[in-house]
Order: C-alpha cells, then structure tokens, then sequence
C-alpha cells in the first residue's frame, strides 16, 4: 500500500463528515422536476451520430471486399428485375421518408437530427454515384446498402417522432 492510500484510508472520516444540505438537493430535484412549457424539442445524441457514420464506413468497407462467395455465373436475378426491386423500394422509402419528415416539422427539435439526416443523404448520394460504375455483385451490395441506408433513416425518424409524440402526450421535455 503507497503513502498516498494508507493517507486517504486513515483519513476518509474527515471528508465523510462533510455533506451537502438536504435542502439543496430538494431545490437540484426540483428543477430538474419542472416542466418546460414551450421547449418541445429531442436532441439527437452524439453516439448517434457517430453510429451512423460507422454503419456508412462498414457499408462502403463491405462493398469494397472482393465477392469470394459468389460468381456472375451464379447470379440467377436478372440485373433488370434487381434493379426494378430496388427503384420500387426507393420509391416506398423516399416517400415514407417525406411523411415522416413533414409530420415532424410540426414538432420543435435538435438541429442535430437534420446533420445526422444530411450525413445519411450525402452516404445515399456517395452510394448512387458508385452504382452508376458498379458491376455484378458490387451493384447488388450497392443496392442493399442504399436499402440500409433508407431504413436507418426512417428508423431514426421514426424513433425521433414516437419520443416526440410520446412527450406530447405526457406533457413533458424531452433533453
């Protein structure tokens, strides 16, 4: 045991009898407590963020691994029928994505959200110029990662307007 520990040990009683009012820590609840009338808002966490962008850089990673697994003579979808799946997903997302977002604007909230759902638009558009030069199973990771990508984002819309309605409902702020 060093000096420093045995010091604190012997001397712990001194820093025990020293504690903050009662009262203080009823006033500290108390605010935290209060209701704010007119701040309705979410803010989007960090990690969040940063959960994104490490789902975009594991998505453009996963399209640049060679497709050991499987040959272009394997491939029994027709480019055509992938790429009419695709289109009629993107169509159901994008305006399901338009919904949410319009629904949203009648609630108050973190600029946050808009950066992370910006973040999100800018990997879609990375991944769409990508397609355009893609071939055989790199198109097909390209369109799964733009799908994923799609339901990232109205996941965290979703996710986003449920708290928001759910405080609506109770009349409280959301942090």
């Amino acid at each position: 045991m060093d000096d420093l520990e045995k010091y604190i040990r012997d001397n712990s009683a001194l820093w025990d009898e020293h504690k903050a009012p009662n009262e203080l820590w009823q006033k500290i609840t108390t605010v935290l407590d209060e209701p704010h009338p007119n701040n309705k808002s979410v803010i989007v966490p960090k990690w969040m963020l940063w959960t994104l962008l490490l789902i975009a850089i594991a998505l453009i990673g996963y399209l640049l691994l060679p497709a050991n697994h499987s040959s272009p003579s394997q491939n029994t979808a027709p480019q055509y029928a992938l790429q009419e799946e695709f289109l009629e997903a993107e169509q159901y997302y994008h305006s399901t994505i338009n919904q949410q977002f319009i629904e949203l604007q009648q609630f108050t909230f973190d600029a946050t959200l808009l950066d992370d759902l910006s973040q999100l638009d800018r990997t879609e558009k990375q991944l769409k110029t990508e397609l355009s030069s893609a071939q055989g199973i790199f198109k097909e990771r390209i369109i799964q990662a733009l799908i994923l990508n799609n339901q990232i984002k109205l996941g965290l819309l979703q996710r986003v307007l449920t708290e928001l309605k759910k405080d609506n409902t109770h009349d409280h702020t959301i942090l």
